[in-house]
């Protein structure tokens, strides 16, 4: 009977995952459009913090007795290996973020010239205090 009943808020979970993001795209009836769909890594979060949520209701359930040694590890191994996918996919989101901030602090760097005491115009390089004028610093 509780693994029926666990097996029924899964697929429910999987389901509403599904068509959440369907659902919000339809404009509502008032005329209003419907609100920008959420990101798909806040999507992401919200499955994890589902798949969490539904770890913590199985121990419980498992510690007050509602379900059995074998039903536990079947559940708890369904949510864990779904929960797996989800990481990855948020791993790889990780993994792409970092790379463009790199590639951007780079180009940054690439389009900041350094400055060297012949890059800076003698009329200019007077008015510079002597700790910020390379000209002077080297004497």
């Amino acid at each position: 009977m509780a693994a029926s009943f666990f097996a029924f808020l899964l697929a429910a979970a999987a389901l509403l995952a599904i068509v959440m993001p369907l659902a919000q795209r339809v404009g509502r009836k008032d005329g209003r459009p419907a609100p920008p769909p959420q990101s798909r890594v806040q999507q992401l979060l919200d499955q994890r913090e589902t798949f969490l949520q539904g770890i913590k209701e199985l121990e419980n359930d498992h510690a007050l007795g509602n379900l059995g040694d074998e039903e536990h590890q079947l559940l708890r191994a369904d949510y864990e290996r779904q929960m797996a996918g989800v990481l990855k996919e948020l791993d790889a989101f990780d993994s792409e973020l970092d790379e463009r901030i790199e590639n951007e602090i780079a180009a940054a760097r690439a389009s900041i010239a350094p400055t060297t005491p012949s890059s800076i115009p003698a009329s200019v390089a007077h008015t510079l205090p002597p700790a910020a004028n390379p000209r002077k610093a080297g004497r």
